[in-house]
């Protein structure tokens, strides 16, 4: 306890100092120093992007389940597909780590996440769902 009153009080001087201390310079004719707040987390620019179509029944279609390999996503995915097979008439489900093991996995790169991206489009799909499960 002894040692966190100690730390408590380094910070209150410090905290002291750097807010009087510019003050104090200001109030006898010295220039004034001015600061300019800067983010680390740069800037993103977010360009809109137009949204496809949501399907208007799913019957007849063909749905790829991706799943990224977390731990039980595919069990997820799989449970999610026999719900869709029971209620959906003439539904096709795809599950894309069963033909592609490659693709359950972190892609960890730009390029390995538009060659998986290539691997589902390739089944020209009417809709995907995916799984994280985090």
């Amino acid at each position: 306890m002894r040692h966190t009153l100690a730390w408590r009080m380094v910070i209150v001087w410090v905290a002291l100092a750097v807010t009087t201390v510019p003050v104090a310079f200001a109030a006898g004719g010295a220039d004034v120093q001015t600061w300019q707040l800067v983010s680390p987390e740069g800037v993103v620019v977010v360009e809109p992007v137009e949204a496809n179509p949501h399907p208007t029944t799913l019957e007849g279609r063909t749905i790829a389940l991706f799943w990224n390999g977390k731990h039980n996503g595919d069990l997820f995915l799989t449970r999610v597909g026999e719900l869709l097979m029971e209620q959906v008439e003439g539904v096709e489900i795809i599950r894309i780590w069963e033909n592609h093991p490659e693709t359950a996995g972190i892609s960890g790169s730009v390029d390995k996440s538009k060659a998986k991206a290539a691997i589902v489009a390739g089944y020209k799909p009417d809709l995907v769902i995916a799984s994280q499960c985090d």
